[in-house]
């Protein structure tokens, strides 16, 4: 029995050294040159809340160009941050080998990435990756910018390539929140991303905690003031210098549903305000705009109001069901695909539902107002 008792408590504790071992981590790190040789790189726990001082948990001295973090992982995953110098570096402690390198251009320029492990590996290439390519896409444009090479050319095909990367990146949060929305890293990603579309947010809301919810609903709003502010910014850049606010408008010609041709200029003829509205059929956000674009015009037409609708449909077919589906009882043109009467190229039309108020005298009132804001300045400029 003695015996026994003994072999028990042995395996018990065999048992226990394992389950140590196994909890372990260690995260070896490699810099590129040895620019921070002697100096530390601290371990905290990653934050959201601003102005929180960051509390590290461990601190190394980098030699050679390498360091190493060693400890036992909790049972609860948890974002960390990396710092080296003032910059913060995502890793998620897990047990096991983490490997992450750290490359600078400058004191603020710089990239990293990590891996080893199963949620790492998957934060590296899902997130990490894509987040720094949209960066240097980002970065181009500004140096475009500061150089003074802007051209609707050059600026929408790189706007074209961050929206294509933006659009995958989107996909692999809110992949990476569900798989991880029951700990703390999925949370730390999902206020990160900010927004979510209405189909995922009705995946994942029954998950969430009610703190979590609460988070959510003010980072979204955060968010999206801050994405309407560089929406703005790029959406005049891309404005020829031509069709800015304050500026003639530019006349073009289209065609109508019957096939006819006419010109802006005529369509304008005795009118107080001219409302031109960018749209397609397979834009949605444009479609949920027709009832309000039906009721300026039942409301402000005897007024002086005239409502162009101008669709970027590339099949005529397709253009004349939506008119009629939708009951847009305005003018509507159909944008020629010709270069040199390109509606969209002429008045540097990037996105759409997109609205241009032209008054009476020719004159660019304003670009891209909707909404209540839409509403209020046609209601102004008609009394």
């Amino acid at each position: 029995m003695k015996k026994i008792i003994i072999f028990i408590c042995f395996i018990s504790y065999s048992l226990l050294l394992l389950s140590q071992k196994n909890s372990e981590y260690i995260i070896h790190g490699t810099l590129a040159d040895d620019s921070y040789d002697n100096t530390y790189v601290y371990l905290s726990k990653a934050t959201l809340q601003k102005g929180n001082k960051s509390y590290y948990i461990d601190s190394v001295l980098i030699s050679n160009k390498t360091f190493a973090f060693k400890g036992k992982a909790n049972e609860e995953l948890n974002l960390y941050h990396i710092t080296i110098s003032t910059n913060h570096c995502w890793v998620v402690i897990e047990p096991g080998i983490i490997d992450f390198n750290y490359k600078e251009e400058n004191p603020t320029k710089y990239v990293w990435s990590i891996g080893g492990t199963p949620i790492n590996d998957e934060i590296n290439k899902s997130i990490i990756i894509p987040s720094q390519e949209i960066t240097q896409k980002a970065d181009t444009l500004q140096q475009l910018q500061a150089k003074g090479l802007f051209t609707p050319d050059n600026i929408k095909d790189i706007s074209s390539r961050l929206a294509s990367l933006s659009k995958s990146l989107y996909l692999n949060y809110s992949t990476f929140i569900k798989k991880n929305i029951d700990n703390s890293v999925g949370e730390y990603f999902l206020l990160t991303l900010g927004y979510l579309n209405d189909k995922d947010i009705a995946e994942i809301e029954p998950k969430l905690s009610s703190s979590t919810k609460e988070k959510f609903i003010k980072r979204t709003e955060e968010m999206k003031k801050s994405m309407n502010r560089l929406n703005d910014s790029l959406s005049l850049q891309m404005q020829p210098e031509s069709t800015r606010e304050g500026k003639r408008y530019t006349d073009f010609e289209g065609k109508m549903p019957d096939g006819s041709l006419i010109r802006l200029s005529e369509l304008m003829k005795g009118k107080k305000l001219i409302l031109i509205d960018f749209w397609a059929s397979w834009c949605m956000p444009c479609l949920r705009e027709m009832p309000s674009m039906s009721e300026l015009n039942v409301i402000y037409k005897e007024r002086g109001l005239e409502i162009i609708g101008i669709s970027l449909d590339g099949d005529e077919g397709i253009w004349k069901k939506s008119i009629e589906k939708h009951k847009m009882t305005w003018h509507q043109l159909l944008s020629s695909q010709d270069e040199t009467n390109n509606v969209t190229k002429i008045y540097g039309i990037d996105a759409i539902p997109h609205i241009i108020l032209i008054d009476e005298h020719g004159k660019i009132l304003s670009r891209g107002l909707r909404g209540r804001e839409l509403y209020a300045l046609i209601e102004t400029l008609m009394k």
